[in-house]
């Protein structure tokens, strides 16, 4: 109820925002919206850590390519929480029990949106190679800078041609060329797309050899890539058994909370049981990033 509250509430707050807003006869309202959007500021989104919190949400949803928009991803994240946490609470009338398992599904929920743009960035970056090698022989074969992009577009590897296709679309619409793969490289959030951004930034402003430029950023994404894979490989053991230990203590406490309640209550009963559940919790994801800062090497 109250999250109904809150939507209907900003809803009418931004619709009042619009009526009042002056209009702009100076601009072009599609050249606005473009540049909005290549800075990373929609209509409606706030500044600060509250707008950067809101367009890493967008990210996340759009990179999850389910065609979701954010409004509608957060209602399946709340709906999800709201059964399994309701579910549990009326199953054994307990509040504890119900607030777990409403996290729960809230961060299962999200750990799937966050699977999904990981798998699709993953693809990205293994066909980037590719993508760039096929960029430079079209600019070869004689095509300008955006028939090359368009032509990638058309031709080239999903999902990484939805996106040369979509930055095509936007320098039609107006969109500066640079302006318009920085945007792809926000979206997209990997380091050798912003190499190739930044590679085709300084030709635009000093000129020279572009396929060959690009050929050689091909060359070091394909390196990368392979070892990237490579660390992969030895690594795997390590990180399924951290995986597996920093699983166990929350799966342990489900299933006690389910099985054997009275086990487990005492700790929320008293303020001793809530720091040492406070303190298990910090431990474990400070354990947590400190595995995923070792193992996150760039090449």
């Amino acid at each position: 109820v109250a999250l109904i509250g809150f939507m209907v509430a900003q809803a009418l707050a931004e619709r009042v925002a619009r009526i009042l807003a002056p209009p702009s006869a100076e601009d072009d309202e599609s050249i606005c919206v473009l540049v909005q959007a290549a800075n990373g500021v929609g209509a409606g989104q706030r500044a600060g850590l509250a707008g950067r919190v809101d367009r890493g949400f967008d990210d996340m949803i759009r990179g999850a390519a389910l065609g979701l928009a954010p409004e509608q991803a957060l209602g399946w994240i709340c709906l999800v929480g709201v059964l399994l946490g309701g579910g549990l609470f009326v199953w054994r009338g307990e509040w504890l029990l119900g607030l777990v398992g409403f996290l729960l599904g809230v961060g299962v929920i999200t750990a799937f949106f966050l699977g999904l743009r990981h798998r699709l960035r993953l693809q990205i970056q293994d066909q980037l190679p590719d993508t760039l090698y096929l960029l430079a022989r079209a600019l070869r074969s004689g095509l300008n800078l955006e028939q090359s992009i368009d032509l990638v577009g058309q031709q080239g590897g999903q999902p990484t041609a939805a996106e040369f296709a979509l930055c095509s679309r936007q320098i039609q619409l107006g969109l500066p060329l640079v302006i318009a793969l920085e945007t792809m490289a926000r979206r997209i959030d990997l380091l050798d797309m912003r190499v190739f951004v930044s590679t085709v930034a300084v030709f635009q402003k000093s000129g020279g050899n572009l396929p060959l430029l690009l050929d050689r950023v091909a060359a070091g994404a394909r390196d990368r890539n392979q070892f990237r894979g490579h660390l992969r490989s030895v690594t795997a053991l390590g990180r399924v058994a951290s995986l597996a230990i920093a699983a166990a203590p929350p799966v342990f406490l489900m299933v006690y909370l389910l099985a054997r309640p009275e086990y487990t209550v005492a700790f929320f009963r008293s303020p001793v049981g809530w720091a040492i559940v406070a303190g298990a919790m910090l431990v474990e994801l400070i354990g947590l990033l400190w595995i995923f800062r070792v193992l996150k090497i760039e090449y």
